[in-house]
């Protein structure tokens, strides 16, 4: 019996096109509104009174996932003075270190992010009139538990690459 299931692999690429198309959506979302915004103010006179908050939530939307997208190409922001002068190998243990150092901050930042989220849910508390306020900050818990795997999924696969000399850091 053959089995047609995609193999892992094929699912992550999915997932991270997923990943891509929302950031992009978000993104560009964010852009038009606040064209639109601008452009409604100067030419006709008109503003929207929800535009200005959707559009600070939707930058934090974005900042957020572009950092869990970063996270996941390991082209997040680094402090990177020493370790540039060291060997290949032990490049590797300065990465492994401080991934599980990120890996640790990021777990307490999910934990926290859980936390607020579960606060707003449990007060009520609304935004934009009636919407929920829970549901524009979901997105904290949801990016920083992504970023947190992420990073340790990096300290794992370095501490892996560790014992293997033929690999690059």
């Amino acid at each position: 019996m053959h089995d047609n299931r995609p193999e892992p692999r094929q699912w992550i690429r999915r997932i991270h096109r997923i990943e891509n198309f929302v950031l992009c959506l978000l993104l560009s979302t964010m852009i038009l509104l606040a064209f639109l915004q601008i452009s409604g103010r100067l030419f006709l006179k008109i503003g929207f009174s929800w535009a200005d908050p959707v559009i600070y939530h939707l930058v934090l939307w974005v900042s957020l996932a572009g950092a869990a997208v970063s996270t996941r190409e390991h082209q997040h922001i680094t402090i990177d003075v020493v370790s540039r002068a060291l060997r290949p190998q032990h490049q590797r243990i300065i990465r492994v270190i401080t991934d599980s150092f990120s890996t640790f901050v990021c777990g307490l930042l999910t934990w926290s992010a859980v936390r607020f989220v579960r606060d707003e849910f449990t007060l009520g508390n609304v935004l934009l009139g009636n919407m929920p306020a829970w549901t524009f900050q979901i997105i904290l818990p949801l990016s920083f538990a992504v970023i947190t795997a992420r990073f340790c999924l990096h300290a794992l696969d370095g501490a892996i690459s560790i014992f293997h000399k033929d690999e690059n850091p």
